[in-house]
């Protein structure tokens, strides 16, 4: 085939749009090296790179990877996407065919393996990084179970990223330091856990992942870390013991840059069948999302469990019972999270903690606040405390870089008795105008679940009449399954 009937074939797979040139150049470079790039992993690289150069990030990075080939091709899987040294390759260290899969990525094994893959990137000589302005990231598929590191240095001596999964309490370095989480407050960064970041910014060095920055102190001399790249076994005493599908050495970029690195590397990954983990869908919500005494029987009963099974979606449930949008404890309308945490930040833990794709919010009937004129804004010369706090947290998540077309907010149900603990009527009906004018402004998707399948119900009612049974979830859950078409 011609040069330029592949360029038309390859035309004709992805579309209109043509062929990106960096796409094309990393095409190239797999064919020099004698590897065999699928169409569908270079369609996959072309739809998704748009969006990278758009946000900024594309231009800060000095070289990237990402693993793509077919199964066992240990060739093409090597080749960089950018190139910032002098081979256009890595070279695997311990590694056989059997190590790479497209549904897994690169698997480094067992803490035992030693297995790892180095680069000739050398920050002190190559891409023009200054001393206190570098970042280096790494991309994971499959969350950590043990203590181990992803990236670091040949020579060992600084700039590593040892990261201690979940379960070991994600514990963070830079070198052999321990870095100490940032306290809770608004101004914390969000990236999930897939992206694993360190950057250096003004001098003092950061570590980003599980939706918290972690810093260490200022630094009185910045330098640049010293050796190559290298991901996975750093050396006898650090094993990775990951699945990797990128990494990335960059000048520092914002939250929303490392989200839209992250995002870039989330659909590549799934448009060729490669499996990350992380929720598909996460609830935040109160009582009614939360599996209480006075909702279903179960939490597989849960109206997002019935939903989420039914898409085939993965999901995390976040419902507490009692919380609103309030940024303190307010009585009724406090926000806490499921590890008890107080105020506005309890939002960015249970939603952006979580590697997740689509959130969807459920909050607003608990607030005695907002069942006045003022609260809901129907008085004169207010926009209402409920669009005001809710704004707020929508507000946080744009300028984090969370993606508006992944979060749904979804309304309070309807309810027949509510003379008692319940808003009333008159007020969820607000409450849900409210919430479906902010859905239009920011370009979420809303579920108006009161005036869904459950309307009018009292068949479906717990014995409290404001909750629901598990008939009356499964009427819910068929309104969110509805809302969540094409989502």
């Amino acid at each position: 085939m011609s040069a330029t009937d592949f360029t038309r074939t390859m035309a004709g797979i992805l579309g209109g749009g043509g062929l990106d040139a960096d796409v094309t150049a990393y095409a190239t470079a797999v064919a020099t090296a004698g590897g065999t790039l699928p169409a569908a992993h270079q369609a996959a690289l072309n739809a998704a790179m748009p969006a990278l150069k758009a946000s900024g990030a594309w231009a800060l990075i000095k070289e990237m990877w990402l693993p793509l080939g077919a199964n066992g091709d240990l060739v093409t899987m090597k080749v960089k996407l950018k190139n910032g040294a002098t081979s256009p390759t890595l070279t695997p260290n311990n590694l056989v065919a059997g190590d790479y899969t497209v549904a897994t990525g690169l698997d480094f094994g067992s803490t035992a393996s030693n297995k790892s893959i180095t680069t000739d990137f050398a920050p002190q000589t190559n891409g023009g990084l200054a001393a206190a302005e570098w970042g280096m990231s790494a991309y994971i598929t499959r969350d950590l179970t043990n203590a181990g590191a992803i990236m670091g240095m040949t020579s060992n001596t600084t700039a590593y990223l040892h990261y201690g999964g979940v379960g070991a309490g994600g514990e963070n370095r830079l070198g052999n330091s321990l870095l100490t989480l940032v306290p809770n407050g608004s101004t914390e960064q969000f990236l999930a856990r897939r992206l694993v970041t360190a950057q250096c910014t003004g001098g003092t060095q950061y570590a980003y992942y599980g939706g918290w920055v972690k810093n260490s102190a200022s630094l009185s001399t910045p330098a640049l870390p010293a050796g190559t790249f290298q991901l996975g076994s750093i050396n006898s005493a650090f094993f990775a013991n990951a699945a990797v599908s990128g990494y990335a050495v960059h000048a520092p970029m914002t939250p929303a840059q490392l989200r839209a690195l992250q995002t870039f590397y989330d659909n590549v990954c799934t448009a060729i069948g490669r499996t990350i983990f992380g929720s598909s869908l996460n609830a935040i919500g109160d009582s009614y999302t939360a599996a209480t005494p006075q909702g279903p029987s179960d939490a597989a009963h849960d109206y997002v469990a019935v939903a989420a099974t039914s898409l085939g979606w993965s999901y995390s449930l976040q419902g507490v019972s009692g919380r609103g949008w309030a940024t303190a404890n307010t009585g009724q309308s406090k926000m806490t999270d499921t590890n008890g945490r107080v105020g506005r930040d309890a939002v960015f833990v249970g939603m952006l903690n979580a590697p997740t794709k689509h959130a969807l919010l459920c909050l607003g009937l608990n607030d005695a606040r907002y069942g006045t004129a003022t609260g809901l804004g129907t008085g004169a010369g207010t926009d209402g405390l409920l669009q005001t706090e809710m704004m707020a947290i929508l507000d946080m998540l744009v300028a984090q870089g969370y993606p508006m077309q992944y979060v749904m907010l979804g309304t309070g149900y309807w309810a027949s008795d509510v003379t008692n603990s319940g808003p009333g009527q008159t007020v969820s009906v607000a409450v849900a105008n409210v919430q479906k004018a902010l859905a239009s402004s920011y370009g979420t998707r809303v579920c108006d679940f009161y005036s869904g399948q459950s309307f009018g119900r009292t068949d479906v009612e717990a014995a409290d009449h404001l909750h629901k049974t598990d008939a009356g979830h499964a009427l819910l859950a068929n309104d969110l399954i509805a809302a969540a078409a094409g989502w």
